[in-house]
């Protein structure tokens, strides 16, 4: 091989290689033993709280929430000490209000302003033992407005392991869709900070809470942040994960990701494996893009730069321009083209790359190793 595509090589390797390796028994062509992730503890239906609620009923008496038993509320009340009630959480007549902070008008302007230090640390108390018991239809209870806004205003801007605590103890196989794009939210936000044992819980929790199609369609994106960051043992248990799923397309691409994932460590034969279990695929295909990017990193990692730019130049042209995926594919072609002798293309790429993406870290991560800052 001429000497400028070894240096190539050692280039787009040797950063990966220290921390991205990971041992080849974890992956193999099977999707039964490719990494997953954890299982992790649900809620459970069945508990006593630390400390009761206070709240109201239908008639504004007074009662404490004490807990449920098998998804059914626990009452208690003031003025018999020992005498619980248990009544369904949708029961007819059944109405729960939780109290409210005298100052909850004010604290309502500090949420709608954006500041949101002040509204979570006068709303913990009230809002954060309300996480169990959102099964309550909403109709039933001010519990709902009450929580929703606290959980927005922790996963858009608390300490992401109070946020990652607090999302363990919710019912996400019952939430609204609005929650799914907070939770994700969430975990972009730990893998931003680098928090990356967070992110692998809110990940299992949502793989083992969510209908597959939800959890599948912010997963891959997910995964794609966490390549991003290095993080790509992580990112195979996401694939790994999803490949046991019963949707062969969804396999399919699950298996084609994890190819991909174990050629960027380095691993030809690891991959090439995997990508056996997956077979040809052609321009119509659902998962024909992912193919591409699978067999032109594979070249990559076979020392064969001109078969793995032959098949990343077809990725590229399939793919949107907001893909979270792009700008790592326009940092392996630059660097490709590059190498190749190809300085026109590569130089071209290098505009637009910088262009489209100015401040993302596949730029910086080609600037620095190229020494190209066109």
């Amino acid at each position: 091989m001429h000497s400028s595509h070894q240096r190539f090589f050692r280039r787009i390797l040797r950063p990966l290689i220290g921390g991205l390796l990971f041992a080849s028994s974890t992956l193999s062509a099977q999707p039964s033993e490719l990494p997953r992730l954890p299982e992790i503890d649900l809620p459970t239906d069945t508990f006593t709280l630390a400390e009761p609620i206070r709240i109201t009923d239908v008639n504004k008496n007074p009662q404490l929430l004490v807990g449920m038993d098998q998804g059914q509320l626990r009452l208690s009340f003031p003025n018999m000490p020992g005498a619980e009630a248990i009544v369904p959480v949708d029961g007819k007549d059944m109405m729960v209000t939780a109290e409210l902070p005298a100052d909850y008008n004010r604290l309502l302007n500090d949420f709608q302003l954006g500041q949101y230090g002040l509204f979570l640390s006068a709303m913990k108390e009230t809002a954060e033992p309300l996480a169990a018991f959102l099964s309550i239809p909403a109709t039933q209870t001010n519990f709902h407005g009450i929580f929703s806004r606290y959980y927005e205003a922790l996963a858009l801007a608390g300490e992401v392991e109070d946020a990652v605590a607090l999302s363990l103890r919710m019912p996400w196989q019952i939430l609204p869709p609005e929650y799914l794009r907070l939770g994700e939210r969430l975990v972009a936000r730990s893998i931003e900070a680098q928090q990356f044992d967070q992110t692998r819980q809110l990940l299992a929790l949502f793989y083992q809470s969510l209908p597959e199609a939800d959890f599948s369609d912010m997963a891959f994106r997910l995964a794609d942040a966490l390549r991003t960051q290095g993080e790509h043992e992580l990112a195979a248990q996401v694939y790994g994960s999803l490949s046991q799923s019963n949707d062969s397309v969804l396999q399919q691409k699950s298996l084609l990701w994890a190819g991909y994932s174990r050629a960027v460590a380095g691993d030809a034969t690891g991959a090439r494996q995997i990508l056996d279990e997956v077979q040809a695929l052609q321009r119509g295909d659902e998962n024909f893009l992912t193919y591409c990017l699978a067999l032109g990193r594979l070249g990559y990692a076979d020392n064969n730069i001109r078969e793995g730019l032959r098949y990343l130049s077809r990725a590229m042209v399939l793919t949107a321009v907001d893909a979270t995926f792009k700008p790592e594919l326009y940092y392996l072609l630059t660097l490709g083209y590059q190498q190749s002798g190809n300085i026109e293309a590569s130089d071209r790429l290098a505009r637009e790359f910088s262009i489209f993406y100015p401040e993302n870290p596949w730029l910086q991560k080609y600037q620095e190793e190229s020494g190209n800052t066109l």
